[in-house]
């Protein structure tokens, strides 16, 4: 049944039909659910879960450290650890984090509510709790509240919101409900059927000299970057699926080029800057998606802690870069290092310096 998600979640029903409370197969229809987008249904399971209970413990033979991951309780928010924290290495605790759960011994916590909008909502538990923790923390709250998309650009030195502009609702990530703008009545029509905040991200053209658009992805491991993918694609909305990467060897070797050297592909001057970038983010663990522009400048899609790690199939068509990951440092104390758009980060003698496509944050009035 190993990948059979489809029996597995009818299997998981029946044995809530015959007993509501199991907290975990509503955990795992809750990632079934997430895995095919459906988000509200997936949303309904994660709270039944949490409801049941607060701390999962998973563990397997050999494993060689504790690690407790905070976690919120939600379908959304939560820094992907799947590949980060394999459970052949560690016990991971998941901990939907409470005030008066009674935890089991760890060795070293990670903080896995990655989104700022996510966790402000958290922010006095998870005080409480860092005030209280002796043992090491990775991604303190305050580091994941800098990463806030209305925040970045003043992180990076940038400026004002004009149009054409991105439109995207809170908490979502990988483009979902992200929608481009060319006129103040366009984006006044969104909002008007729009229930909750809404991000403002100005709007520019990145298509590269060659037609394509370019979406290089970082991961930042103790604040050092370490290559994880490039997307070439025809559409500006870059994903590694939707650019059909694997059909093409071309791209293919663009990504290994990168991927072998990044400074070598990027050139000293944006490299120095994607490092600076890591220093000033200060995040354990985090990422950046980023692109080049013609001048040699870093433009910066999005930097934070949600970014999604993952081993490639071994069969598939770029599973040989399983490997190349490892000689590469993508294999990292943590795990294995692997998902917008549009902060810029200007790479002046390899420091970061000012943009002009910022973001900010709308939130709708209620009616009275």
């Amino acid at each position: 049944m190993k990948g059979d998600h489809a029996a597995a979640a009818r299997w998981y029903e029946l044995v809530l039909t015959l007993d509501p409370n199991v907290a975990v197969a509503c955990q795992n229809l809750t990632a079934i659910r997430a895995g095919e987008g459906t988000t509200a249904l997936a949303e309904v399971y994660c709270e039944r879960a949490y409801g049941i209970q607060r701390v999962f413990v998973e563990e397997t033979a050999g494993w060689t450290r504790s690690v407790l991951i905070l976690c919120a309780g939600r379908s959304t928010g939560n820094v992907p650890f799947e590949a980060l924290l394999p459970g052949a290495r560690n016990c991971r605790i998941k901990y939907a984090i409470d005030d008066d759960a009674q935890l089991p011994s760890f060795d070293l916590v990670f903080n896995a509510i990655g989104d700022p909008d996510i966790a402000a909502p958290l922010g006095e538990r998870l005080a409480r709790f860092e005030a209280q923790c002796s043992r090491p923390l990775l991604n303190p709250n305050d580091a994941i509240a800098r990463t806030s998309r209305h925040k970045l650009p003043a992180l990076l030195d940038d400026h004002a919101v004009t149009f054409p502009l991105l439109a995207r609702p809170v908490a979502p990530h990988g483009g979902d409900g992200l929608v481009l703008y060319d006129s103040i009545e366009a984006l006044e029509s969104r909002l008007s059927t729009q229930a909750g905040a809404q991000y403002l991200t100005a709007f520019r053209d990145c298509q590269s000299a060659d037609g394509f658009y370019h979406k290089y992805r970082v991961i930042y491991v103790d604040r050092q970057p370490l290559p994880y993918h490039l997307v070439i694609s025809q559409h500006w909305i870059a994903h590694y699926f939707s650019a059909d990467m694997e059909s093409h060897a071309w791209k293919l070797a663009e990504e290994r080029l990168f991927l072998q050297d990044p400074r070598a592909a990027l050139g000293e001057r944006a490299m120095n800057a994607i490092t600076a970038i890591g220093q000033r983010l200060d995040l354990d663990y985090g990422g950046i998606e980023f692109t080049l522009l013609p001048d040699g400048q870093v433009f910066v899609f999005e930097s934070n802690a949600t970014m999604l790690t993952r081993y490639e199939r071994r069969s598939g068509v770029v599973g040989g870069l399983n490997g190349l990951l490892r000689q590469t440092g993508r294999v990292t104390g943590l795990g294995t290092a692997r998902n917008e758009h549009c902060n810029r980060c200007v790479a002046r003698n390899g420091s970061v310096g000012a943009g002009n496509e910022p973001s900010i944050r709308l939130v709708p009035r209620r009616p009275r």
